[in-house]
Parts: structure tokens; C-alpha cells; sequence
């Protein structure tokens, strides 16, 4: 008893001496054969392994048929993007409804020239619809410009003032894309279906453009409160890839990425603060270069024609061969264009945001404003004074009242334009037409006939004015009649950044004097 005793009152320390030695000697028991085991089992692995390092690289049946599959589930996705990005500009690709509805009577791909049918039925449809198109492109262009409800200098009606010049007479800029060259089509008839194509191509584009300007000026009532007052310029044009990518890359001998237009420049507005451009002060700070199409899309051919300023592209005697596209795929074509307004400089990324409804997705390259100069509006007086002209050439000259009208409405254009919030604003960008993606497919596996479109090589551009010669324009997809512009849904919106100040009359800063350009 007196020894159970002792162990009873030290029973604490007993129990807590087996507790730490039973623990480990159970853990050692318990995993002395698990580790043996485990290494045996890595042993035939790494053994397995090494038996199969001369084959690992040879995909097995399994492994091929499920790669195709993949990649069978990926191109059903890229023709279904393809398919919802052409169905929605699909309704607006509508020539004026008389044109349509003898194309329609034809029942020809889009682009594909009926007067090559062995059908004399598709013949005279055809021709019909040629004959129409030549006599109505007037009317259907100046129908685009109405969107935008133009400034009638003599009644002092409209919203935006368009530039007074807007024909090509062979030495003139066009301010505004117009194919004066349809004219000599009444005459000769000698266009080809994609001559055709093209001309309303371009009538489409504007369209989308001027009404994103449209937009942008919902509920202006006058001149005075619209937020966008002039369109100075609205030019579509090609351009070249390759000559791009030689104007970005610096040339020999000269400070390499200084003279370079950065390849991964992000798209940015300038502003009217000169502080933005980086670490350097305002003393090593250089102002862009002036704006030049060609350092956005590439080189489109007008400059090698010796057109003023390398906008003139066509002279009323014939064709200039220019490149249409700046970028021509089978699946999609890019169209460039440059608009430059007198606008509200608060109001440029409603602009661009407006540019994300266009049924022609738009990408933009280009944006740079500065302060508006001409704020005294000296030149309205010379534009009354040439739409007045044109007004009373061989009628009586204007009553007194009538002088006295146009004067007010002179008076109210300048308060309109006496604002300190306007800018000059230049934007460059491109618009992009989607083929059918049957058409496309047949693009690349059909041989090309006789009297259809043939598919255009990448930096080779059909000639656009020629009144004898054939063209062989890109393949498109068919047209169909056209229904209520569709909802943007897929269609990526345009960046936009807000304005910041900076000092009248300079533009955008950017590193080694570019503009703000975006590169790829």
C-alpha cells in the first residue's frame, strides 16, 4: 500500500513522462513503412518515365483528335464574330432605293459585275442600275451631308458650317471626299462595278461619320449652341502598311528613337497645358511636327501623283492609281479617314464615344486640338460674300434689307464663334467593312471568273476614278435592304481621355516631337 502510495501522489509526473515519450515511438511505428513505400512507388515512376523519354513528344491519336476538335470549336467562333460584325452593318450597306431595287432584280454577289452575265435579263438590270447610280450619287451625297444639318450662310439656318469648297477640280484639296469623276461617267458609262462599289462605299463612311458629328450635337438649336460648329475637312483615303512600318523605324545615322514614331504609343488628346510631356522642362520641350496622313496609314500613292498637297487624287481626264485600303484582307478591308472641326474641347471624348455606334466599327490613330484662332470670324465675310455671288450671278443685286439680313447673320456667326472654349481638332482613324464570311471563304478557295470581283492583295489598290479602265476590287458580301440602324452590342468603343489645359495655339507634347499617334 505505501508503495502504491508514492505512485498515487506522483501520478502527475508519471503520466506526464509517458506523454512525451508514447508520441514519438507511435509516429516512428506509423510511418517507417509509408516512406518505404513511397519510395518504392517514385522509383517505377521515374522509372516509367525515363522508359518513355524517346517517345513523350508524339502527340498519341487522343491527343491529335482532341486538338482538332479545339480547333475546330475556334474557327466556328472567329466565323461567328465575323458573321454578327457583318450583320451589323449589313442594313446600311444600301445604295439609293431605285439603284437597289434593279441590284436586287440582278441577284448578284456584292461587287460582282452583271454586265459579264450570260443572262441578258442581268444585263439590262444591270445596266439600269448603272445608269440610275450615275444620275443620283449628287443627290444621295448631299443627302449624307444633311445629317449633320448644314449652316446656310444666307438665311442663317443649320447647325455646322461646311467648308464652301467641296469639289476636286484636278488641283484643289477636296474638303470633303466627293468622286467628282461621276460626272464623265453620264457621258461614257465606261465604269466597272467596283468603280460603283467604291463611289458608294465612301458615301457609307461618311454617313457614319457625320452622324457620330450629329450626335454629338443633339439638342442644339442653332449655330450658336451646337457643340460641334465646322467641319474644315472630311477625307477618305488608303494608305500602306509597309510604308508605315518604314516611317516608325529610325533612319540610319540619326538619334534612333527620336526620329522614330513609337510602334507602341498609346492614343492620346493633347491639351492645352504644355507640362504633360514628361520629366524635361518647358525649356527642352519641342512642339509635334504638323499633322501628315502618311504618318498615320502609310503612304496612299496621292503624293507620287504631284496632287496639291497630296490630296488631289483624280483629275477629271482619267485615273490615278491610288491604294484604296490602308489595310485589304479577305475577311475585312480598313478605310482611313481625317476629320478636322471647330468644336467645343470639353466635348471630344463625346466624339469619340459617338464613333463606338457607327456600323463600320471605327478604330482611331490620331487626335490633337489646340485653342481656336479665329475667333474674330474674318473669314465668314469672305464666304458670305462667295455664296452671294454665286447667288445673284445673272439676278438683281440684294435690296437693302436683304444686305442688312446678312449682315446681322454675319454678326451672329462671329458671337457664335467668340467663344474661349473652342478648339481646332484634328482625328484620324479608320473604318472597317466586314465581308460575308461565305464570301470570304470563297475569296481564298474560288478561282476567279471572268466579269467578277477578284480579290485585292494587301497594299494593292484598285484605281478609283477611271472612266475606261477595268478595276479589280476586293470581294464583299451580298447586299440586302436595309432596316433601322442595328444596337451596337460586340462593337468596341473608341478611347477616350478628357482634355486638360494647356497654353493657347500649341499641340499635343509628345515624346521627340511627334503627334499623339497611336502605333501598333
Amino acid at each position: 500500500m505505501d508503495q502504491l502510495k508514492i505512485v498515487l501522489e506522483h501520478k502527475f509526473w508519471i503520466l506526464a513522462g509517458l506523454a512525451i515519450i508514447l508520441p514519438p515511438i507511435g509516429w516512428w511505428a506509423a510511418t517507417s513503412g509509408l516512406a518505404d513505400d513511397t519510395t518504392g512507388r517514385m522509383a517505377k515512376i521515374e522509372a516509367s518515365e525515363k522508359s518513355l523519354a524517346g517517345v513523350k513528344d508524339v502527340p498519341n491519336d487522343k491527343w491529335i483528335q482532341g486538338a482538332k476538335e479545339i480547333g475546330k470549336e475556334l474557327t466556328a467562333s472567329v466565323a461567328e464574330s465575323q458573321q454578327h460584325l457583318y450583320e451589323h452593318q449589313k442594313p446600311v450597306m444600301k445604295f439609293p432605293p431605285i439603284v437597289q431595287n434593279q441590284l436586287d432584280h440582278c441577284h448578284l454577289k456584292y461587287r460582282q459585275d452583271g454586265s459579264a452575265s450570260t443572262d441578258p435579263k442581268v444585263r439590262t438590270d444591270f445596266q439600269a442600275a448603272k445608269d440610275f447610280f450615275v444620275g443620283l450619287y449628287d443627290l444621295d451625297w448631299k443627302t449624307a451631308l444633311e445629317i449633320v444639318k448644314p449652316y446656310k450662310i444666307r438665311t442663317g439656318e443649320g447647325l455646322v458650317l461646311l467648308p464652301l469648297l467641296i469639289t476636286s477640280t484636278g488641283t484643289d484639296v477636296p474638303l470633303i471626299t466627293r468622286h467628282s469623276e461621276v460626272e464623265t461617267w453620264r457621258q461614257t458609262m465606261g465604269f466597272t462595278a467596283g468603280q460603283m462599289y467604291d463611289v458608294e462605299e465612301d458615301v457609307w463612311f461618311l454617313t457614319a461619320l457625320l452622324r457620330a458629328i450629329a450626335k454629338v450635337n443633339e439638342g442644339a438649336t442653332e449655330i450658336g449652341n451646337a457643340r460641334i460648329k465646322r467641319v474644315t475637312e472630311a477625307t477618305l483615303r488608303g494608305g500602306d502598311l509597309s510604308d508605315l512600318a518604314t516611317r516608325r523605324t529610325a533612319k540610319a545615322g540619326s538619334s534612333g528613337a527620336a526620329n522614330a514614331i513609337p510602334k507602341n504609343a498609346g492614343m492620346a488628346i493633347g491639351g492645352r497645358s504644355g507640362g504633360g510631356g514628361g520629366g524635361g522642362g518647358a525649356s527642352d520641350w519641342k512642339g509635334p511636327k504638323n499633322f501628315d496622313p502618311d504618318d498615320v496609314f502609310g503612304a496612299d500613292g496621292s503624293k507620287e501623283a504631284g496632287g496639291a498637297e497630296g490630296r488631289s487624287k483624280k483629275d477629271l481626264g482619267g485615273a490615278v492609281e491610288l491604294r484604296r485600303w490602308v489595310e485589304n484582307t479577305q475577311k475585312y478591308n480598313k478605310r482611313g479617314f481625317v476629320l478636322k472641326l471647330v468644336m467645343d474641347e470639353r466635348e471630344i471624348p463625346t466624339l469619340l464615344t459617338a464613333f463606338s455606334e457607327s456600323p463600320f466599327p471605327i478604330e482611331i490613330k490620331h487626335v490633337e486640338y489646340h485653342a481656336y484662332t479665329n475667333r474674330s470670324g474674318a473669314d465668314f465675310s469672305q464666304i458670305a460674300n462667295a455664296v452671294n455671288e454665286l447667288a445673284t450671278e445673272g439676278a438683281e443685286q440684294p435690296t437693302k434689307e436683304q444686305q442688312q439680313q446678312q449682315h446681322r447673320i454675319l454678326e451672329g456667326l462671329r458671337m457664335a464663334f467668340n467663344v474661349n472654349y473652342l478648339a481646332d481638332v484634328t482625328i484620324a482613324g479608320t473604318l472597317t467593312i466586314y465581308s460575308e464570311p461565305a464570301a470570304a471563304a470563297a475569296k481564298s478557295a474560288a478561282p476567279a471568273k471572268s466579269g467578277t470581283s477578284q480579290p485585292v492583295a494587301s497594299g494593292v489598290q484598285p484605281k478609283v476614278g477611271a472612266s475606261t479602265a477595268k478595276a479589280t476590287p476586293p470581294a464583299k458580301s451580298p447586299a440586302t435592304s436595309a432596316s433601322k440602324m442595328p444596337p451596337t452590342a460586340g462593337i468596341p468603343a473608341a478611347k477616350t481621355a478628357a482634355p486638360a489645359a494647356r497654353p493657347a495655339g500649341t499641340k499635343t507634347p509628345t515624346p521627340a516631337g511627334k503627334s499623339a499617334t497611336t502605333g501598333k
